[in-house]
């Protein structure tokens, strides 16, 4: 949408409209959000205004902040591959809550459960080890699906956590 400000949300629906766009990632950012300032302004907005969209998690690998986990030498010298329980922990309980409250929203039509943390930060950084946590990050979609078994979760980077996933 190419204008500059954004006075009223009904113009920039015209203006998405005329580009001829028909589907929209619901992440933060962007110039809806000058004047709808949370998420449940802008999903209240797109149920209203007929915009469909997938929904994204706060769960970003973009800056690779987070350490899913680390490999550890057996007493036998094998290594295994040790998630980091509070992160995934946290992963979780937020795909749960992200879930629950927004299940009722007909805007929302997949949900999208993190972005480049599987296929980007966990092929780079722990390759070795990508089965497990792609085991992990479905672990997280099973969380999100406990409170909205309705809609397809997707993940971000190109990939269906080994077919676990409904979209690649």
């Amino acid at each position: 949408v190419h204008a500059n400000l954004i006075e009223r949300p009904e113009d920039w629906a015209a203006a998405f409209r005329e580009d001829g766009s028909r589907f929209l990632r619901f992440a933060h950012g962007g110039r809806l959000t000058q004047v709808l300032k949370t998420r449940e302004e802008r999903l209240a907005f797109y149920d209203r205004a007929g915009i469909p969209g997938r929904l994204c998690t706060m769960i970003d690998g973009m800056f690779i902040s987070f350490k899913l986990g680390e490999s550890r030498r057996g007493p036998d010298g094998k290594s295994t591959f040790h998630r980091n329980e509070p992160v995934w922990e946290n992963f979780r309980e937020h795909m749960a809550q992200v879930a629950k409250a927004y299940r009722n929203h007909p805007s929302v039509i997949m949900y999208q459960v993190e972005n480049e943390l599987v296929y980007i930060n966990g092929m780079n950084l722990f390759g070795s080890h990508l089965d497990q946590i792609e085991l992990w990050m479905n672990e997280v979609v099973e969380a999100g699906r406990r409170y909205d078994p309705t809609r397809p979760y997707t993940v971000g980077g190109g990939g269906d956590l080994s077919g676990r996933l409904e979209i690649n």
